[in-house]
C-alpha cells in the first residue's frame, strides 16, 4: 500500500510528529510516529523517522528493527538505508553498515559524507 493511500490522520500525525522533532522534543515526537503507525503499520516514512529518532536517543537496536522493515517496503530509499547503516553501526554490525554506504555511494557517487562515513567504518 502507498503512503499516499494511508489516512490523512496518520499523515498528520506523521508531520506533526517531525515538527517536534525538529524542534527538539523527542518524546513528544516518538508519541506522534507511534500514533501515525499505529493507524499505518506499514507507513514507512513513519518507521524511517521513528527508527532515526530511536537510534539518536540511543535505542540503536529497535530502530534496525523499524529501519529494516521500511527499507523491505521503500527498497530503494537511499535515506532508509543511511539511517539502517547508522544504527546498524551503533549496534556493532559493522558489515551490514559497510555494506548499506557501499550501495549508497554507488547510487551518490563523490558524496564526501558517505566517503568520510564508510572511512570512519573501515
Amino acid at each position: 500500500m502507498s503512503q499516499t493511500a494511508m489516512p490523512s490522520t496518520a499523515i498528520d500525525l506523521l508531520a506533526a510528529g517531525l515538527a517536534e522533532h525538529r524542534a527538539g522534543d523527542h518524546a513528544a515526537a516518538e508519541r506522534q510516529y507511534r500514533a501515525a503507525l499505529d493507524l499505518a503499520p506499514l507507513l514507512p516514512s513513519a518507521l524511517h523517522l521513528l527508527g532515526v529518532l530511536l537510534t539518536e536517543t540511543g535505542r540503536a537496536q529497535a530502530a534496525c528493527l523499524l529501519l529494516r522493515q521500511a527499507a523491505l517496503l521503500r527498497p530503494g530509499d537511499a535515506d532508509i538505508r543511511l539511517a539502517l547503516a547508522r544504527a546498524c553501526a551503533e549496534c556493532g554490525e559493522l558489515p551490514v553498515a559497510i555494506a548499506l554506504l557501499r550501495v549508497v555511494l554507488t547510487e551518490r557517487p563523490g558524496d564526501i559524507g558517505l566517503l568520510l562515513g564508510l572511512a570512519h567504518l573501515h
